[in-house]
């Protein structure tokens, strides 16, 4: 059994309001926050994760970082951890960096895979982003790593698309609106 969240999530829309967003809780996976695409704005820079194993010893992982971007709109993605290694028996946060070449405006998709060995099973977990580069630098603003409704900000980013053919419906949002109230008291 393990946990496994985003730390320090801050609100564009509420500054100052900060969560966390459970991937894992309790062992339970949190299957409805994985199955979005969250992007991340230009502004951000890297994503911070913290985990830790509850079974008092260290568990098996593996980690790998796949990026879709024929533009090389960004540098390859860096993990301040090893690919391989033991998830700790403490809190610990680790990073993905994600830097832009600022050579061409681009989004980017990221797909961040880990895998936890529980003993006789395994958990694959698969985090998707999408990374908003920009031809020039952004200017410094708050740190915003996600949201405390990531989900939410992630269908609010799409209805922004500048392409109308990739922005939602209204039955699919009214859908995502019904199954995201359902949700939202388990996990965050």
């Amino acid at each position: 059994m393990y946990k496994f969240h985003m730390n320090n999530l801050v609100s564009p829309l509420s500054p100052g309001l900060t969560a966390e967003l459970f991937y894992v809780r309790n062992g339970q996976i949190n299957e409805y926050a994985l199955n979005f695409v969250v992007p991340v704005p230009a502004t951000i820079t890297d994503l911070h994760f913290t985990w830790q194993s509850l079974t008092r010893k260290p568990l098996p992982y593996t980690l790998h970082v796949d990026v879709t971007d024929p533009q090389n709109a960004m540098h390859p993605p860096t993990v301040n951890i090893s690919n391989e290694g033991f998830v700790p028996t403490e809190p610990q946060t680790w990073r993905v960096d994600l830097p832009c070449t600022h050579t061409v405006a681009a989004e980017v998709d990221i797909v961040i895979f880990l895998n936890v060995s529980t003993g006789s099973s395994s958990s694959a977990l698969r985090f998707r982003r999408k990374k908003i580069c920009l031809k020039e630098a952004p200017r410094p603003a708050v740190r915003v790593d996600s949201v405390p409704h990531a989900p939410t900000f992630a269908v609010m980013a799409y209805c922004w698309a500048m392409s109308p053919d990739d922005r939602p419906t209204l039955p699919q949002l009214q859908i995502f609106l019904r199954d995201f109230h359902t949700q939202l008291t388990r996990f965050v």
